[in-house]
């Protein structure tokens, strides 16, 4: 299930609120400080009703916020909902929080708590100076659930946040990490599937691998056969490739190990070289392909 879908409709305004506070600060991706306020300006949920319970003034919290939160001098965050790294990293450990707590859903006291127990950048100083840590919030959520308080529900089967569209299945796979953003890892429709771009990101770490651009080829390449295979396609079925190049001199490079996977009648294949792939990866390759 992709990490968009596994968030309950609070989870998903507030991250959508992050968005929209991100861009009238004009910042080109959401950091933790949006991903607060986005929280805060809910109003409503189980990390506001947890703040309450510790005491905190959530107005006075907001209001720091702001004040210390950088105004940036871009065109606001793009369509394509982006984070920074440590955003990024929070949404993660939102996302190990709820399966440790066998949660089937990521809600906003999950995404609290993993922002207190970030502890770098300007927001984890804002919330420790208003006594918010993960020593308090996670015993706060604890108590709560024993009390039979009740979660936030998951977002609506109907609702126009997950409504599926007429003939179109979002797909993804266990294998790779998980997509953050409102994007699926692949879309099939009819015949076709199509798949997000793919970076290499280790399974385990869910970090870029270290070392040398091949061995970055080789798990882009590795991840794509692996989504490919979970959304009942392959390799062997790819019809078009889009790849990304950071450098175009590392073209060859790629080229060569590129080969090693489409051995015979490969692909149809654009490359461009960009300015920059997110976390600073080197590459990325996109696919469509035959279900």
């Amino acid at each position: 299930m992709e990490l968009w879908q596994r968030f309950t409709q609070r989870a998903r305004r507030s991250i959508l609120t992050a968005h929209s506070e991100s861009s009238e600060m004009r910042q080109d991706a959401i950091g933790t400080e949006h991903l607060l306020l986005g929280l805060l300006r809910l109003g409503a949920g189980t990390a506001h009703g947890i703040l309450q319970d510790l005491g905190v003034d959530t107005s006075a919290l907001e209001a720091d916020v702001r004040s210390t939160a950088e105004q940036g001098s871009g065109e606001g965050v793009p369509d394509q909902i982006s984070f920074t790294l440590t955003a990024q990293r929070v949404l993660q450990t939102a996302y190990a929080t709820a399966g440790e707590m066998a949660d089937q859903h990521i809600g906003t006291e999950h995404i609290l708590l993993a922002l207190a127990q970030e502890g770098e950048g300007m927001t984890h100083g804002i919330l420790r100076q208003h006594n918010v840590s993960a020593d308090r919030v996670g015993p706060a959520l604890r108590k709560l659930r024993d009390e039979g308080e009740p979660v936030e529900p998951a977002a609506a089967q109907g609702s126009d946040l997950q409504r599926p569209r007429t003939g179109i299945e979002a797909l993804s796979s266990d294998r790779i990490p998980p997509a953050v953003g409102p994007y699926s890892q692949a879309i099939r429709a009819g015949d076709l599937i199509f798949c997000s771009g793919v970076i290499g990101l280790s399974p385990e770490t869910k970090k870029l691998v270290e070392g040398p651009f091949e061995d970055e080829v080789r798990q882009v390449m590795s991840n794509l056969k692996a989504l490919l295979e979970d959304c009942g396609s392959g390799l062997n079925r790819v019809v078009k490739t889009t790849v990304f190049l950071a450098d175009i001199e590392q073209f060859p490079a790629f080229n060569e190990i590129y080969a090693e996977y489409f051995d015979e009648a490969p692909p149809a294949r654009s490359t461009v070289q960009v300015a920059a792939l997110p976390l600073g990866a080197r590459l990325e390759v996109e696919a469509i392909a035959i279900a």
